[in-house]
């Protein structure tokens, strides 16, 4: 009798579950981690890298599959493949696919990871792409990868660590204590592009200007860039609009406050904004407010808080035995009414740690998420930070005036749109 042999698989973690029934053609989560080289991609050395990589991160090897009461992984036999990017950035929709929940493209100078959020989170992704993307260029330039001792990456963490459930190893049910909710936020309007379409601008600037500029007002770049994310948005709003307060997700990587090496999704939200009355305020009015908020919200405790508050509902006896069917559509009901407390979102991803002697070949790296409103995603590598919003909506007029400020503020700024075309703010 021919049997086969049972596949390894993984409930979703806490984070993850919201992924797959708020999945849809407007907003697919998916993001994407790019690396722009200094010269033309070679796609069989990064195919190459790519198989060596993918060994080292099985948790990536899985796809998704719907039970009776969850959705979870299970391990693929499937190879990875990589692929000349056609595509919108961010436009591929892995839900029920049966295929691989990420996929390696490259174009020209740039090679690119795009992630459907139920894998892993932008932590997670990045420790991938950062050991693709050393193992690709030690290939391409084996003079650059030095002796035997060459390390890929700094990250070490075992294959138990990787695929660790951080949010259920931290849940603790005697925890009653709970953050305060976040009232309604204003929320953005305008003409929005077709499904699947994004209007995308990349920012690109020294990072040491950006760390000066920040330097000079007393705060940390994400102070700073949230601040005046948060006046630029305020902007926009109409007088009618004035009596709710433009609120920012911050998504907050657990990892630096609890012991986790996890590739999956460790990530918590929190928000960050205030309100504008009469208008637009000055910077210097908005940023101590911002700073206070960060201080109160980046503590053990709160996030301690808000883990328990979500893994309450995972934990419930009566949620175990509710049919999927009947789960999607009580997730799809929260997740709206919990998008009625954000206007847009801020993502800080840190600097991009790589190799020295790999450096002379990177020109840069950027992040970027889909979204069904407006996003900012940051991250630095080499000296260079690269500032990208993705948005919903046609008009571009919130990212402009975004740059626009940081010039005002002394920071060189390259303006990259859609088309690849280079602009100053």
């Amino acid at each position: 009798m021919n049997t086969k042999p049972a596949r390894a698989w993984n409930r979703l973690d806490n984070a993850a579950k919201i992924f797959p029934p708020t999945t849809s053609r407007r907003d697919p989560k998916v993001f994407r981690f790019s690396c722009r080289l200094t010269e033309e991609v070679d796609p069989e050395i990064l195919q190459k890298a790519l198989d060596a990589t993918i060994h080292n991160f099985p948790v990536f090897r899985c796809i998704l599959k719907n039970g009776a009461f969850w959705y979870y992984l299970e391990e693929s036999a499937q190879r990875p493949l990589v692929l000349e990017e056609t595509a919108p950035p961010c436009s591929t929709m892995f839900k029920y696919s049966r295929k691989l929940l990420f996929q390696t493209l490259y174009f020209r100078q740039r090679i690119s990871l795009e992630v459907y959020h139920a894998l892993t989170d932008g932590t997670g992704a990045m420790q991938f792409f950062k050991e693709l993307v050393c193992r690709y260029l030690s290939l391409r330039h084996p003079e650059a990868a030095g002796d035997a001792d060459f390390s890929f990456s700094d990250y070490d963490a075992s294959f138990a660590q990787r695929e660790n459930d951080s949010f259920d190893h931290y849940y603790d049910k005697k925890n009653k204590q709970r953050n305060p909710g976040d009232p309604p936020a204003f929320q953005l309007r305008g003409v929005k592009n077709p499904e699947g379409v994004m209007t995308i601008l990349e920012g690109v600037a020294p990072s040491r200007e950006l760390l000066r500029a920040a330097k000079e007002k007393g705060v940390t770049a994400t102070v700073l860039l949230a601040s005046i994310l948060l006046r630029n948005i305020a902007g926009e709003m109409r007088v009618a609009d004035r009596k709710k307060p433009v609120i920012l997700n911050i998504p907050v990587n657990l990892r630096n406050y609890f012991d986790s090496q996890s590739a999956r999704n460790f990530f918590s939200l929190i928000p960050t904004g205030m309100a504008f009355p009469h208008g637009p305020r000055p910077i210097g009015e908005i940023l101590p407010v911002v700073k206070e908020q960060f201080a109160q919200r980046l503590t053990l405790e709160y996030l301690q808080n808000r883990l328990d508050d979500l893994e309450d509902l995972e934990h419930n006896p009566m949620s175990r035995i509710v049919p999927l069917p009947l789960k999607d559509l009580a997730i799809r009901a929260a997740y709206r009414i919990s998008e009625r407390s954000s206007t847009a979102a801020l993502s800080n991803m840190g600097v991009v740690t790589l190799p020295e002697t790999l450096l002379p070949y990177i020109e840069y790296f950027d992040v970027m998420t889909s979204t069904p409103k407006l996003q900012l995603c940051v991250c630095s590598c080499g000296g260079v930070t690269s500032m990208c919003f993705s948005s919903a909506f046609r008009s571009p007029d919130v990212p402009r005036r975004f740059f626009r400020t940081l010039a005002d503020l002394g920071v060189p700024i390259t303006v990259i749109t859609n088309r690849g075309e280079e602009e100053q703010p």
